[in-house]
């Protein structure tokens, strides 16, 4: 059956469950240790969010590493008795458009572990061959391993990275740079970027034979005395956007109010909210930190219009259907998670609870341009402490035709 609903991008929940329910998207192959593993695409229309699957007879705790373009790369744990160095194995999924279309890569043993904090895809068009990237921290002052999988070849390679930067900058950013995020610029150089979301950015051209590191440090934090400490990710986002390798990058600020003394909690005091864009060529100005442009920047009560069918509303709480003051609802719900929309750079995608450690949670479509929500889809967080990050953005929709919303 046609997906009626195909989208160019949507969100997918990196908590991937084992299961044996399949549909249009299934693809299999061969683990190392000789079992079948299969992995099942269920897609969303944003904002819900879409899920992986995997079976395999031996394999557990599957993860997504990594998604770009019609690719995803997974992790799953095979236990003591795996022919891997770290335990996992790699698989490559690769979606298809139509019936059985997809397919399913084993990847060589990389000889490290592979996290989405460190490891990104980069797409070759036109050829079809990809490149899975991986940076590692500093063996040496500016100097970096980037291991490099070619999907040509089926090997790894190692190549050393060097930080164009002076001596004192390159000691800050070895110091104080910690991956939380890969992106894809793309181009001939095969340009990807390395984001620690609370300093900057790491570029570099990984098809380079000499690879170099520039670095671009993100815009000041909306609340300048705020420490840069913890998880970035329940607070900021970033993405490129577009064919015009637009780098766009939000920040959610929050206001916390003391909630009753006997139990400890707080209550929201609203949020602020700002995006800002940036082209992949600013690290060659002299200022790269003056090349950022906010776009947007507004408050939770400034978002007083809510536009999307009433029926997707229904399921939130009796006494948040009632505001009789507009803006209320979103000042009062605690909110994080900010998510960037891939194919929509006026759209960003809010996760809201009534309570933080609520179990039950929300995601919104908020229309930045606007400032109205486009919808809310119901979102179950029971795996998901706070907002710790749990879903991302990816591309693979556009790729694919089938039923999207297969139920078991």
């Amino acid at each position: 059956m046609e997906w009626q609903n195909p989208r160019r991008s949507l969100l997918l929940n990196l908590q991937v469950d084992a299961s044996s329910a399949r549909n249009g998207t299934t693809a299999s192959c061969k683990a190392s240790g000789g079992d079948d593993a299969e992995v099942t695409l269920f897609a969303e229309s944003p904002p819900q969010v879409s899920r992986l699957e995997v079976c395999c007879a031996t394999g557990s705790a599957p993860y997504i590493v990594a998604t770009e373009d019609d690719l995803v790369l997974v992790g799953v744990a095979f236990g003591p008795n795996s022919c891997s160095w770290s335990g996992y194995d790699y698989f490559i999924y690769r979606l298809g458009a139509g019936e059985g279309a997809s397919s399913l890569e084993l990847l060589p043993d990389p000889g490290l572990s592979l996290d989405d904090s460190h490891v990104g895809i980069l797409r070759r068009r036109g050829d079809g061959d990809y490149f899975v990237a991986a940076l590692c921290y500093p063996s040496s002052p500016g100097k970096y391993d980037l291991a490099l999988y070619s999907s040509s070849t089926r090997e790894w390679t190692t190549k050393l990275a060097s930080l164009d930067l002076d001596q004192e900058q390159q000691q800050h950013v070895d110091l104080c740079h910690v991956n939380r995020k890969v992106i894809t610029v793309g181009g001939e150089a095969g340009t990807m970027g390395w984001v620690d979301l609370w300093h900057g950015i790491l570029l570099c051209d990984v098809l380079h034979e000499e690879p170099r590191l520039r670095y671009i440090p993100l815009p000041p934090p909306l609340l300048p005395t705020r420490e840069l400490e913890g998880c970035p990710r329940n607070a900021r986002d970033i993405a490129v956007i577009g064919d015009d390798q637009i780098i766009s990058y939000v920040e959610l600020q929050i206001r916390v109010l003391p909630g009753p003394s006997s139990t400890g909690s707080y209550v929201s005091g609203g949020w602020t909210l700002a995006v800002w864009t940036t082209g992949a060529g600013a690290a060659t100005s002299n200022n790269p930190a003056a090349s950022w442009h906010q776009d947007y920047k507004f408050d939770a009560s400034e978002v007083t219009t809510i536009v999307a069918p009433a029926a997707q509303f229904e399921a939130l709480p009796p006494e948040l259907q009632q505001d009789d003051e507009e803006g209320a609802l979103l000042v009062r719900l605690h909110t994080g998670h900010p998510t960037l929309c891939l194919h929509d750079r006026g759209v960003v995608y809010l996760m809201t609870k009534v309570d933080y450690q609520d179990e039950r949670a929300w995601v919104l479509a908020l229309d930045m341009e606007s400032k109205k929500l486009k919808g809310v889809a119901e979102f179950t967080a029971d795996r998901v402490p706070g907002f710790c990050f749990t879903y991302t953005h990816s591309r693979v929709s556009q790729y694919m035709n089938v039923q999207g919303d297969l139920k078991r």
